[in-house]
């Protein structure tokens, strides 16, 4: 055979294997909801409030009968003030229930790797999934779980815009960054992906503006497409039926 020919053929597997990869991870074949393996129980979460005196929360059962329900696993307290600060007011000079300026500076100019803005966006949904799934109000009133869910929203794209600004010519170029003078974040091109889609998630809202503090009338939320959500939930490693992760099992103390 040729070199001609043998570097002919070299091409047309390289271009196979990357359609290959573009296409799994645009249209993964593996539901997200059940590729972790049945049986893999996480740990009790430790973290998170819930009220006591009504429930309380035990080891995980598929099929629970009274006194025994499902219900959404505890938020943690410390992601649930972070998701909180993020939908305040800026303040400038300690003022209480205002997100302060000085630690928002700190955060841009943190050297952060890309996991830790994975992580943070993999809390956030995880939260806004249990704010969506049954028995929320066993940890929530119907208002609670409303506002924390426009919070979340809100919070996964401002982690969104202050990871655009790390990562090298940003999220997406025709954005244009702001902050960094030289951001040097690299990132595969897997994440590259995934952030390109959490990106064009983000989408303008008026949702609900008249029920919070004093604010801008537009807002960005995450709201993404189904088939974005899909690709979301993949790339993040989220099971929406993953025992003791979004959904755990309690005992009713009536």
């Amino acid at each position: 055979m040729t070199p001609a020919k043998i570097l002919f053929l070299l091409c047309i597997l390289l271009s196979a294997a990357g359609i290959f990869t573009w296409t799994q991870l645009q249209s993964p074949t593996t539901n997200p909801e059940t590729y972790i393996a049945e049986g893999e129980l996480l740990p009790l979460p430790s973290d998170g409030e819930y009220d006591k005196s009504l429930a309380q929360l035990v080891d995980y059962q598929s099929e629970p009968v009274s006194p025994y329900f499902h219900a959404p696993c505890p938020v943690s307290g410390k992601i649930r003030k972070d998701i909180i600060s993020r939908f305040q007011l800026i303040g400038f000079e300690n003022e209480r229930n205002k997100r302060q300026w000085q630690h928002i500076i700190d955060t841009m100019n943190d050297k952060r790797d890309i996991d830790s803005f994975k992580k943070n966006i993999r809390d956030f949904i995880l939260v806004l999934l249990k704010t969506q799934t049954e028995g929320t109000e066993h940890l929530f009133g119907a208002a609670e779980a409303g506002d924390l869910a426009a919070y979340t929203r809100v919070a996964i794209c401002d982690e969104v815009a202050i990871a655009h600004h790390h990562i090298k010519d940003g999220i997406d170029p025709n954005i244009g960054q702001d902050y960094l003078d030289n951001p040097s974040l690299e990132i595969s091109k897997q994440d590259r992906i995934l952030f390109e889609t959490l990106y064009r998630s983000c989408r303008m809202t008026i949702s609900n503006a008249f029920r919070y503090t004093p604010c801008a009338l537009t807002r960005v939320s995450f709201y993404p497409t189904e088939q974005d959500w899909s690709l979301i939930l993949y790339a993040l490693k989220i099971d929406k039926k993953r025992p003791n992760e979004i959904v755990c099992t309690y005992k009713g103390r009536n």
